[in-house]
């Protein structure tokens, strides 16, 4: 019923999750915990948790990311694409400074946070995965606020 490597538990005691290294042929099964600790269990008083067999699997070749495009190609898609989100923003906000920015951040691993900025004028940032749609967000709120900016009536003549 148990092979060596299959993970069990007692029954008496279900947070502990223990490994098989032995089985004989009296029904009692030799396990031990993630310390290395040493357990004897009639095969009656544990309980499968997974089969070795269901765990193993292929080790997925990884490939390294090399960079193919050059400093021009990049430098052009990126000015391009901030061109675009700017101009499309100006044409709603009448000479205000509109500022956008790209940061990345990578600590370990396979991936890289990549985080886009908006902000019109003073007025708060809008961060966002998507650079087109932080202008969007940030282009509403600035209508907004504008909309509802209090009218301004002269006291001196």
């Amino acid at each position: 019923m148990f092979a060596v490597g299959d993970i069990v538990r007692p029954n008496e005691n279900l947070d502990i999750l223990l490994t098989v290294i032995d089985v004989d042929d009296d029904g009692w099964v030799s396990c031990e915990d993630k310390n290395n600790t040493p357990f004897s269990y009639q095969s009656d008083n544990i309980q499968m948790i997974t089969k070795l067999k269901s765990i193993e699997q292929e080790p997925i070749i990884q490939v390294a990311n090399i960079p193919s495009l050059d400093e021009a190609t990049i430098h052009n898609e990126v000015a391009r694409m901030m061109n675009e989100v700017t101009q499309y923003v100006a044409k709603y906000v009448d000479g205000k400074e509109i500022n956008l920015e790209i940061s990345s951040t990578y600590y370990s691993g396979t991936s890289m946070d990549v985080l886009f900025k908006c902000s019109i004028g003073y007025g708060n940032e809008i961060r966002s995965a998507n650079l087109r749609q932080s202008a969007e967000i940030c282009l509403a709120h600035w209508q907004q606020k504008n909309a509802l900016k209090p009218l301004a009536i002269g006291v001196m003549r």
